[in-house]
């Protein structure tokens, strides 16, 4: 440090800046733009490497789950503490949505049903009330500080009584928002034995709709009892147990990344996806300093050949430039901090979470922001440190230093930048055609054109005139009545008959409407007594061992009504399932209105009659009301995400990438200036010369082509095996990345090429 002080000249340093304005503006744009995105990366992986970390007791706390899910009976928790003293305390959780009545209007708001160890076993913040006595009573309601002052203004909410789904409830605590992690912040709290479905509390260990959340003592192994605790639930009774099946203690800490995500949860390849791609631009931004410093050297050289035959020695030139590139990086960064800031609503609306890098930054951060400039400035500087302190001061000053630097590490920087530009290319070509292709696939079932609102309550008393009117309006085909449709996913039902051979159905139910309003296609229609008999699709007759033309199933002897083509439930990374279809009378209780479409009106225009129609015949409660495809392009959010970053990342790339070609073809062109001149001294035309020139540029872009074929293929076949349908990769992907890199560079290098072939060539043997 010492020998930079006494080495380092500012002036000279902002004086050369501020005669290459273009080459400062690059080299500044490039690495602060780099950095930003770094920053903001580096924000977000922290964020959701932090989630759930604020717990105090989060070591002890373990989910309790199945192997293919991670619902619980309400039971189970009592059950399992009265039988295991390592158990301290246990939590069922369940999240709702409920509706709000504040005078004559409703609202719709998130309610989080807990057992009364909520507060104990979590570290949610109170800010009003004692922990231990919020939740004692069923007619009692927590609410959140930000939901209270909507309602209330400054005044204390404490006391206040709540008309939610007619319940009557007094609040009897304040919480904060929930820190990061899998509980979203809800508006309330209550009760558990205010859920909605209070009949499956009732109903013991035969309904699995719950978060089971199990507290071990201290320094007590509770993970050890797994198969104990298996083996336990299996003997009350529990049919998800009722065969060989794996219990699962999952810690609090993974949850997160591996555990079911009921309403917030990470995704840990995206995360990796995320944190691979901001290194990546590390790189670049690092590779592009040293190709544009090593690209001026041309400007430098004389300078520092001056310096050194004043006495200068090559160790005080070194520290100088590595000086200069601390200088700078610092400068780019602190730019790229206030980009950040003013750019978080943007990335986090890309990586669908807030991102605040002003939260990030504490004393911790900021040394080590510091350390990682210091490291940058270094690592950046030294390469092109080395290479002009290596000048020859005589040989500077003859011109002949231009004819002996190759600018090998350059090129193959270059190439680097390339193969990573043209793999990213490829990947987010592969991921878009594979989403495409999911958006686009056949369902089974009618899609398009089909409505589905989720009403509130129980609409039976008035769906025979919701109906009606429904159908009075110009382009409406058919309405259906139904619960657990398809692009809900349906409800889980195992059949206990037999043990030795259990089969996990979903279940969907509808009115007699319903299988025509679906679209579903029927491949045997039985004639069988609707009340009596049960859809099955396909795969249902397969996992039964039947054929189509069965009449009953399961050893309980139910019969068939008939055998539905098979129909996607579930998004395309898991297979087609057995599925049960209910066709049910019109007086029984729905969760949803399904509106088949015709496709010849504005669908814009009737789904807004439906939406106004459905609305007067809620009483003024609040509902959703969405196309099916919209329900289904859902599914898929992660991967659009995931689509989506790496793309924007991609046009990072090659924005930088450019601008590192940008620069080597600066110092390249000037390099062979005086061969440019001699070879059109000699015949040659413009037109040879600016092939020759761009030849030289299009051979590292086909370099770094060749190098990421392979690679692409590998990591995009990786990634498509996730699905059970997924297109194939084609070598159009590949053309496309690589003429799409070709282009970009072709770009870049056209213009100074195409003015270096032009030139004057008594001018450049002048030089």
């Amino acid at each position: 440090l010492c020998l930079m002080k006494h080495a380092f000249n500012l002036k000279f340093f902002l004086r050369f800046l501020n005669r290459h304005r273009l080459y400062t503006a690059i080299n500044v744009f490039g690495f602060s733009v780099s950095l930003m995105f770094v920053i903001l990366i580096a924000a977000y992986v922290a964020k959701e490497l932090s989630a759930d970390r604020h717990h105090v007791n989060g070591d002890r706390i373990y989910r309790f789950e199945h192997q293919d899910f991670a619902y619980s009976a309400y039971a189970a928790g009592r059950v399992l503490q009265d039988r295991f003293p390592e158990i301290e305390s246990y939590c069922v959780v369940s999240y709702e949505n409920k509706t709000l009545r504040i005078g004559e209007e409703y609202m719709q708001v998130a309610v989080d049903c807990v057992d009364s160890s909520f507060f104990h076993m979590f570290t949610i913040e109170l800010e009003q009330g004692d922990p231990r006595h919020v939740l004692a009573t069923r007619d009692g309601v927590v609410i959140n500080s930000k939901f209270a002052k909507t309602l209330f203004g400054e005044e204390s909410p404490m006391g206040k009584v709540l008309d939610i789904d007619d319940r009557q409830l007094t609040v009897t605590g304040v919480f904060a928002d929930f820190p990061y992690g899998i509980f979203r912040t809800p508006q309330l709290i209550t009760s558990i034995f205010n859920t909605d479905n209070l009949w499956c509390i009732e109903s013991y260990m035969d309904c699995h709709s719950w978060e089971l959340f199990l507290m071990a003592r201290r320094n007590a192994d509770l993970p050890a009892k797994t198969e104990s605790i298996r083996q336990c639930i299996k003997e009350t009774g529990d049919y998800a147990f009722s065969h060989d099946e794996k219990a699962i203690l999952r810690p609090m800490k993974d949850i997160f990344f591996d555990g079911f995500h009921f309403q917030n949860g990470g995704n840990k390849k995206f995360v990796l996806i995320l944190a691979v791609v901001g290194l990546l631009i590390l790189v670049f931004a690092v590779i592009n300093y040293i190709n544009l410093s090593v690209a001026q050297t041309g400007f430098r050289a004389r300078e520092m050949a001056m310096r050194r035959m004043l006495g200068g020695t090559r160790r005080q030139l070194y520290s100088s430039i590595v000086a200069e590139s601390i200088l700078l990086c610092l400068f780019s960064f602190v730019l790229a901090l206030l980009f950040s800031m003013a750019a978080e609503n943007a990335f986090g609306w890309l990586v669908r979470t807030d991102v605040s890098v002003r939260e990030a930054i504490d004393p911790y951060t900021a040394a080590g922001g510091l350390l990682f400039i210091l490291l940058l400035g270094i690592v950046s500087g030294s390469i092109p440190a080395a290479l002009i302190s290596s000048y020859r001061p005589i040989e500077v000053m003859k011109g002949t230093f231009r004819q002996k630097t190759k600018m090998v590490y350059s090129k193959i920087l270059i190439v680097f930048q390339y193969f990573i530009t043209i793999a990213l290319i490829g990947c987010t070509l592969v991921m878009i055609r594979q989403i495409r292709f999911m958006l686009r696939f056949d369902m089974g079932y009618g899609t398009e054109a089909l409505i589905q609102a989720d009403v509130p309550g129980n609409l039976m008393s008035s769906y025979a005139p919701l109906r009606n009117d429904l159908m009075t309006i110009g382009g409406v085909e058919s309405v259906s009545l139904a619960t657990f449709t398809p692009s809900s996913g349906g409800n889980n039902d195992t059949d206990p008959s037999d043990p030795d051979h259990p089969i996990s159905y979903q279940v969907f139910m509808g009115d007699t409407a319903f299988i025509r309003t679906c679209g579903f296609e029927i491949v045997r229609d039985n004639d069988a007594r609707t009340d009596q008999g049960t859809w099955l699709n396909e795969e249902a007759i397969r996992a039964n061992g039947l054929t189509v033309d069965a009449d009953e199933f399961s050893k309980n002897h139910i019969p068939i009504a008939g055998v539905l083509r098979d129909f996607r439930f579930r998004d395309l990374s898991q297979p087609v399932g057995p599925a049960k279809v209910y066709v049910v009378g019109d007086d029984n209780y729905c969760m949803n209105v399904l509106v088949r479409i015709s496709t010849a009106n504005d669908p814009a225009l009737t789904f807004q009659q439906v939406s106004q129609t459905i609305e007067k015949h809620t009483d003024g409660r609040p509902f959703s009301c969405h196309f099916t495809d919209q329900l289904i392009r859902d599914w898929y959010e992660n991967q659009l995400r995931t689509a989506n970053a790496v793309g924007y990342l991609t046009l990072i790339a090659i924005l930088i990438a450019a601008l590192g070609l940008l620069a080597m073809s600066t110092y390249y062109i000037r390099q062979r200036s005086q061969e440019i001149a001699m070879r059109k001294v000699y015949g040659s035309t413009n037109a040879e010369v600016l092939r020759l020139l761009i030849a030289g540029f299009m051979k590292m872009v086909a370099v770094g082509f060749v190098l990421a074929v392979p690679v692409t293929w590998y990591i995009m076949r990786e990634w498509l095996s996730a699905y059970t349908e997924r297109i194939a990769i084609g070598w159009l992907t590949f053309a496309a990345a690589g003429l799409t890199a070709a282009a970009i560079a072709l770009l870049t290098v056209y213009w100074q090429s195409c003015r270096a072939a032009n030139a004057n060539p008594v001018d450049s043997v002048k030089k």
